[in-house]
């Protein structure tokens, strides 16, 4: 593995801490009160459960796929291949099994876009 994705990385797993100890998470599974959080290495995102109809962008790793193909932190994620995923536990398997290029339809600033990110 590359340095700049070892180093991508270990701000994904610090970003993932910080925010769960924020969200008062002590242990993996969560905890009553705890905002859901889940990260993909793959992709470069950081992404928190919005509940309602999408899935907050709270960071985008520098140089990933996400950030070359234009995603930013505070846009929401809505659907991926014109799916709307079930939870951040189906978001995180589909990153880690792309293989493809996929569409992921934001929202930004009241507009919706159609991302094109392509395959790892």
């Amino acid at each position: 593995m590359q340095r700049k994705h070892i180093i991508s990385l270990c701000i994904l797993l610090c970003a993932l801490a910080v925010a769960s100890g924020l969200a008062g998470c002590a242990q993996p599974e969560q905890a009553e009160g705890s905002v859901p959080l889940t990260g993909s290495a793959s992709a470069g995102l950081i992404l928190l459960d919005g509940q309602s109809g999408g899935y907050y962008v709270l960071a985008v790793i520098d140089q990933s796929r996400a950030d070359r193909a234009g995603i930013e932190a505070g846009d929401t994620l809505l659907t991926l291949n014109s799916q709307s995923p079930a939870d951040l536990t189906a978001l995180d398997a589909f990153f880690s099994t792309q293989q493809q290029p996929c569409v992921i339809t934001i929202q930004r600033k009241g507009k919706t876009l159609d991302i094109h990110l392509p395959a790892p």
